[in-house]
């Protein structure tokens, strides 16, 4: 079993001994020379449960520096594409048309300034936007939403489109699209802006 930090900063955090780590390896060892589950527990003295465990995180402990290294590579990447993202978003793009340039303003030197695309900008933030989720996710952002799905009553939702009708014609009287409110209707508002009182 692990050890347990009683002291210091890192207090009730597992300390993975050598002895921790020699079990999981030599479950796996067992288990990749063509024994079961049941016969490495046997040898062991362990639960068939255990050693289930211990291999489950002999494997996991092996494959852990892959998937950093993947981790980190694939993060390098998708950083080195943010900065390109960046310096199209910083660069000026003229206008460009059957390879003739378009000019907006001619300074009094006779310089002339072009007319920008913002063409390559706006594709820029749409795929640098792209990026930051991907690294987000990569980092481990981004948790997994529950959405909740509720019946609502066919009656309480007819309901409340009435109320909402009834407060648009309150409002406008006059606005097309809402209840035709006949006079006598409490709802109807006077002439004075307020609902005629019954």
């Amino acid at each position: 079993m692990p050890t347990t930090v009683r002291n210091g900063p890192n207090r009730g955090t597992a300390v993975r001994t050598p002895e921790w780590w020699e079990n999981r390896r030599r479950a796996l060892e067992l288990v990749n020379s063509g024994m079961n589950q049941y016969e490495v527990a046997s040898v062991m003295g362990v639960a068939r449960s255990t050693i289930s465990t211990w291999v489950r995180q002999a494997n996991e402990a092996l494959i852990e520096p892959a998937v950093i290294e993947y981790r980190n590579q694939h993060e390098a990447a998708l950083r080195q594409m943010m900065v390109r993202c960046l310096e199209v978003i910083n660069a000026r793009h003229p206008v460009v048309s059957f390879g003739k340039a378009y000019f907006e303003l001619e300074m009094s030197d006779g310089s002339r300034i072009p007319c920008e695309d913002a063409g390559p900008k706006l594709a820029a933030v749409a795929r640098l936007q792209s990026l930051w989720d991907q690294l987000t996710k990569l980092r481990g952002g981004y948790p997994p939403v529950v959405h909740r799905i509720e019946q609502v009553p066919t009656d309480a939702l007819e309901a409340e489109l009435r109320a909402l009708e009834v407060e648009l014609a309150r409002n406008d009287p006059d606005r097309p699209g809402t209840l035709a409110l006949g006079p006598g209707h409490p709802d109807r508002p006077s002439a004075g802006g307020t609902p005629a009182q019954g």
